[in-house]
């Protein structure tokens, strides 16, 4: 596990895994929880067994995240595509066949008590079908915004950093750039000194030729790949030194395939007037594939930052934070965690980050504690008619006579 972590996003997997363990080091998770002041005892018991189909994308977090959701939880089944990942850890967990059968099988196992969904919208449905509770994410198709007010240099330095973790696998990842027209120069020298490198022309539609596939979705062969070997699928050039590729665009959907979700290191670059254009291109953005999920701005304007907060149908706003980092709960206050949920945003049953408390039964012990004004009712006598069973017996033959 050490040779596995220890490589270029080591320190951001540690990180992870301490900021996880810091919120269940004095959790319990089985067994009882001490008495509370309220008076009710709480049982936490752990599934029969929670199911999660990990994608090959998180390669290094995501396995110090499913070892802590693991041990949390005290039993889970795993499907793992990727070899090298399932030999790495396969003797902690159980471990389930590869394929669409092997997964649809698994979800109706009896044993199985619910589902934690983590890869695609086809998988996520297939979980909400299956009959069992079950957890779903979706895709994060985040904009990072840089208001005028920002520290613009500083802005970039935390996404930058954002995107080159993990190579920009981090479903919170920034996935596009806006600018506001003012900034346009400063903000675009600033990016191109910190290793921003701009693809233009012939290159620019090679490179998206190669990211985004022909009917819409990111290709596998890059997802969470040096710039480099995308550089080489791609056929183009890059100067030395380049950490992520940059795109300008000025509009949103199918016509223009990068300003979807990428997984890797490459960025849309957008310019606008102002915030109100740069929150309507949010929107635009943000149903382009990232409904419920996340939205970064950078500013130090509490009005705008408030707007944004109120009119953004997502679950995660960032500010002033490196995205994916700050998604996952590194840099902000937010749960540590590799699955995010999209809320109904998202169709998804959760808005928030999901933890491996998620995945318990927690059973209240709840004691009697009623108000000082509380009275218990008496109990009224039977009240007696006077009829006897004859009588009664009379009268019905009587009114059955007369129908």
């Amino acid at each position: 596990m050490l040779e596995l972590l220890f490589s270029d996003s080591a320190g951001g997997s540690l990180k992870m895994a301490a900021g996880m363990g810091k919120i269940l080091w004095h959790s319990v998770s089985i067994g009882v929880i001490p008495d509370d002041p309220e008076m009710l005892q709480r049982v936490l018991q752990e599934e029969q067994a929670q199911w999660e189909h990990a994608v090959s994308m998180n390669i290094r977090a995501q396995d110090v995240y499913v070892l802590h959701f693991g041990l949390s939880v005290g039993d889970i089944c795993e499907q793992y595509p990727d070899q090298k990942r399932l030999e790495t850890i396969q003797k902690l967990f159980s471990f389930y066949p590869q394929g669409n059968d092997a997964a649809n099988e698994l979800m109706h196992n009896d044993k199985v008590a619910v589902i934690l969904a983590t890869g695609g919208t086809g998988l996520v449905k297939a979980a909400y079908s299956s009959g069992k509770p079950a957890y779903g994410v979706g895709p994060g198709n985040v904009p990072a915004y840089i208001e005028r007010s920002a520290d613009i240099s500083l802005a970039l330095d935390k996404i930058l950093a954002s995107k080159t973790f993990d190579n920009g696998t981090i479903c919170a990842s920034e996935q596009s750039i806006i600018v506001e027209k003012v900034i346009y120069d400063q903000a675009k020298a600033l990016l191109k000194e910190k290793g921003g490198y701009f693809v233009t022309g012939e290159d620019a539609k090679k490179l998206s030729a190669t990211v985004i596939k022909p009917n819409g979705g990111v290709n596998a062969d890059v997802v969470g790949k040096a710039p480099q070997v995308i550089a080489d699928l791609a056929g183009i050039s890059m100067p030395e030194g380049t950490r992520v590729f940059v795109v300008e665009l000025d509009k949103v959907g199918t016509d223009t395939p990068l300003s979807a979700e990428k997984l890797c290191p490459v960025l849309a670059f957008y310019t606008v007037e102002n915030w109100v254009e740069a929150c309507e291109l949010c929107m635009e953005l943000l149903e382009f594939g990232g409904l419920g999920h996340s939205l970064s701005i950078h500013s130090n304007n509490d009005e705008i930052i408030e707007q944004f907060g109120l009119l953004k149908p997502v679950s995660r706003i960032l500010v002033n934070s490196p995205s994916s980092q700050g998604g996952i709960g590194y840099t902000t206050g937010l749960n540590p965690s590799l699955t995010l949920g999209c809320g109904t945003f998202g169709g998804n049953i959760a808005s928030e980050n999901i933890t491996p408390l998620h995945l318990m039964n927690k059973k209240r012990i709840a004691y009697y504690n009623a108000p000082a004004d509380f009275v218990l009712p008496t109990v009224s006598p039977v009240r007696q008619t006077g009829y006897s069973h004859e009588d009664i017996v009379a009268a019905v033959e009587r009114a059955l006579k007369n129908l």
